[in-house]
């Protein structure tokens, strides 16, 4: 302390003294702290100081691994060539010969749970999960919402000093807070990724994607050799040099989780004609070759049986031989589209390796978020035909399909094609059924390969061992050498389901360590314990179109299978009949799960397949946009084309306009307003099956002009015929009728843009002059629900 401060203290405690005690602010009093001599304060000078910087805080012991993460998307148990399938798998094959493989990893059957299992080590439920983001219901068990109970694998290691990126699809956002405004608490930067790139819903084009960077929407390159596989392996190569760049110190967590092989099937031909000819004879010949294959392999027990198909899934003999070509070529791109992306996760191993950083990187590759899907149902040109249980045909389907070129256009940008629910069920060999069945294998059980060089020794004997995609985080948790935390950032944490598997690495014959584990989908439900398993279907058959039985369905009346998992790895011999009572007992366990779990009620993920308009939706009643109006996600917007809405536009015109003045969805279905050449044109696009138009006869007059835009649902039941009516300055221009609505989202991520239609255009008519941007000038555009 100077001199100077400690005669301005004393002075001030001079001051307060005297109006404490008059008495000894008489003159010649002594004060109770009197001057110290400048002589005897040390005062630390620069010219003396050592500057040392303080050492780094170290959490980790040193040499903790690096962690890459590959999820692929709807891919089937019995696809990849490395494991017997007729799908070319080169990366999964390399990874495998330099590591171990597990036959029995289980996911939950469908995308948005297993992300969120994965990523916290938690139950689905448990985690708010139990059914994808799209169809999020308010029950505790379905919101969509991971709670900050419960902390991503990224968040804590981050904490303990990982660098860590998510490339691709996330899917664990509600799909009402996927706007430019956010919350973005709920986005993977707000789930301890220090970056991420790729799209926020459970699906998108691979031609036109819907892309972040962090919280950031982004533009793809208008390229017509542009495809998002590519594209996510490059943004991941490039992270990984960055990183080797800045922080070469710090390890990683890399989730890189591409879109393929989720619908829309979309790759380019020279990749889907490799397969050319080899499907033809169809999906039952697929099964009985895969099951062969993957006995030789060991890959399975030798006294596997191979499950029957199911009674109301067609056989490819009661295929019409002139439908035949359609379902042999969405195989054909189905398999190019899966061998392209896999081929792309190579990239990245490419790069560990040039990094020299290959050694000590753990590579989780898991075979599938669940099993192959039976989405695209009788095969189709639209998959989200599907999910908003619109009835058609095959016959309507090519009918459609030859408008936009035959068969030449599936896998393009005019289409979102998928495959027959036949070829998912084969790429399922040996189990029963497929994506979005919990109760069966065909649903839950996807191959997964690990490799560590610096600590796992390559071994091709199959891992038996039960286990789940609950049981990644734990085991990151041990091999990085820390515990789960009991609090982060405030909050106490849930207790981690899962079950470490690093006992085995080293030794494919350790007794597994997992006795527990539930399983529940939209319905479809079993539970495991010690070897055994008991399960019933539940309500709906995905692969059969409008979703049918499920009003009437009463889940006390489900019937229940057992199966004995040491002698039965396919679940082909029901043992319900004879053991009556371990079956209670498991069911029992079931309900112990469920009730712990927030399970109930059962079949919450079904409900908006029965109620569309309880679907996810914004408050609002009315909007006002302008041109700035871009990127607005569809479970955000106004329900143009399913509501009755009434929408106003004021803009300025000139003699020859041309342009969007506002659309919403994509190429596989959408509404659009846009002006050609002067004309103002409207059209439906109905899940590409039906298209419905207006255009003004006249071209409109040049000058400012006052639009409307009248739909008028005729009910407010699902596929409700609508009228809709184009007004300019209060006069009829044009009218049309559209004969069946589309009742839940005509896509998953493709969204509302005025003046513009960005991703995959609407309409056939501009495709080609996509974006198509207004020449014109919008001054609003307003919106009114009816």
């Amino acid at each position: 302390m100077s001199e100077r401060t400690m005669k301005l203290l004393g002075r001030i405690t001079a001051a307060m003294l005297a109006a404490a005690c008059p008495a000894l602010a008489q003159e010649g009093s002594v004060l109770p702290f009197p001057p110290v001599p400048s002589a005897s304060i040390a005062e630390p000078r620069l010219q003396d100081s050592v500057h040392e910087r303080r050492a780094e805080p170290r959490h980790l012991e040193p040499g903790a691994p690096n962690v890459l993460i590959i999820l692929l998307d709807d891919v089937g148990f019995g696809q990849a060539s490395t494991f017997g399938g007729e799908i070319d798998t080169p990366t999964l094959s390399r990874l495998a010969d330099a590591g171990i493989s597990y036959n029995t990893f289980h996911t939950t059957a469908i995308c948005s749970p297993t992300r969120a299992a994965l990523l916290t080590g938690r139950n689905h439920q448990r985690v708010g999960n139990g059914t994808i983001a799209e169809r999020a219901v308010d029950w505790d068990g379905y919101t969509g919402v991971i709670p900050k109970s419960s902390a991503t694998v990224a968040e804590v290691l981050r904490s303990y000093g990982y660098a860590t990126a998510a490339i691709g699809k996330w899917h664990n956002t509600p799909a009402n807070q996927t706007t430019s405004m956010g919350p973005f608490d709920r986005w993977p930067t707000g789930h301890g990724f220090d970056y991420f790139y790729g799209f926020l819903a459970g699906e998108t084009s691979q031609w036109e994607p819907r892309l972040v960077e962090n919280t950031n929407q982004v533009e793809p390159p208008h390229d017509e050799k542009y495809h998002l596989s590519e594209d996510l392996a490059q943004h991941g190569v490039d992270w990984l040099r960055r990183h080797q760049a800045f922080a070469p110190d710090k390890p990683f967590l890399l989730y890189w989780a591409p879109g393929a092989g989720h619908g829309p099937h979309q790759v380019s031909r020279e990749w889907a004609d490799k397969y050319a000819g080899k499907f033809d004879d169809g999906w039952d010949a697929y099964r009985e070759r895969v099951f062969t294959r993957e006995k030789q392999l060991g890959w399975i027990p030798a006294g596997t049986k191979l499950t029957p198909r199911a009674e109301n899934m067609p056989a490819w003999d009661s295929i019409p031989e002139a439908q035949r070509p359609f379902q042999r070529r969405l195989m054909e791109i189905y398999a190019g589209f899966v061998e392209h992306v896999d081929t792309q996760a190579g990239r990245l191993i490419d790069e560990l390796e040039r990094q020299g950083i290959r050694d000590n990187t753990i590579v989780i590759y898991i075979f599938g978020d669940n099993g192959a899907s039976a989405e695209g149902q009788n095969g189709t040109i639209s998959e989200l035909l599907a999910q908003n249980g619109i009835p058609n045909t095959v016959e309507q389907q090519l009918a459609a399909l030859e408008k936009l070129g035959g068969l030449d256009a599936l896998g393009t940008a005019k289409t979102d094609s998928m495959y027959h629910a036949g070829w998912a069920w084969a790429g399922n060999t040996p189990f029963q059924h497929t994506k979005l069945v919990a109760s069966h294998f065909g649903g839950t059980r996807n191959p997964m390969v690990i490799s560590w060089p610096k600590r796992i020794k390559p071994d091709k004997t199959p891992r038996p061992q039960f286990h789940h995609v609950n049981d990644i985080a734990p085991t990151l948790y041990e091999i990085v050498g820390i515990e789960p935390p009991k609090t982060v950032d405030g909050y106490a944490q849930d207790p981690i389901d899962g079950v470490s598997l690093a006992y085995t690495f080293d030794d494919a014959t350790a007794p597994p360590r997992k006795k527990l584990q539930y399983f529940d989908n939209n319905g479809s439900r079993a539970l495991y314990q010690d070897g055994w398993i008991a399960a019933t279907f539940g309500p709906l058959v995905p692969w059969l179109p409008g979703a049918p039985g499920l009003a009437e369905w009463d889940s006390a009346k489900d019937r229940w299978e057992l199966y004995d998992l040491a002698k039965d790895f396919s679940e082909a011999d029901d043992l319900a009949a004879k053991e009556p009572e371990r079956l209670a007992r498991l069911q029992r366990a079931f309900d112990e799960q469920a009730r712990a779990n927030k399970v109930y009620p059962l079949g919450a993920g079904i409900w908006l397949r029965l109620h569309p308009e309880d679907r996810l939706k914004t408050p609002y009643t009315s909007w006002r946009f302008d041109a700035t109006t871009t990127r607005m996600p569809e479970f955000t917007a106004p329900g143009l084309g399913r509501e009755s809405t009434t929408v106003t536009i004021d803009a300025e015109i000139g003699d020859d306009t041309s342009g969007v003045l506002y659309a919403l969805g994509g190429a596989g279905g959408g509404v659009t307003l846009y002006m050609d050449g002067g004309h103002l044109v409207y059209e439906y696009n109905m899940m590409i099956l039906e298209r419905y138009s207006a255009r003004s006869a006249s071209k409109l007059a040049a000058g400012n002009r006052h639009i409307e835009i009248l739909t008028r649902l005729e009910s407010p039941k699902p596929l409700s015929p609508a009228e809709v009516v184009l007004k300019v300055d209060g006069q009829e221009v044009a009218r049309t009728t559209v004969k069946r609505t589309v009742p839940g989202a005509f896509s998953a991520s493709e969204t509302l843009d005025v003046g513009v239609d960005l991703g995959s255009p609407v309409s056939l008519d501009y495709f080609d002059r996509s974006p198509f941007r207004f020449d014109g000038t919008i001054s609003t555009v307003r919106v009114q629900l009816n």
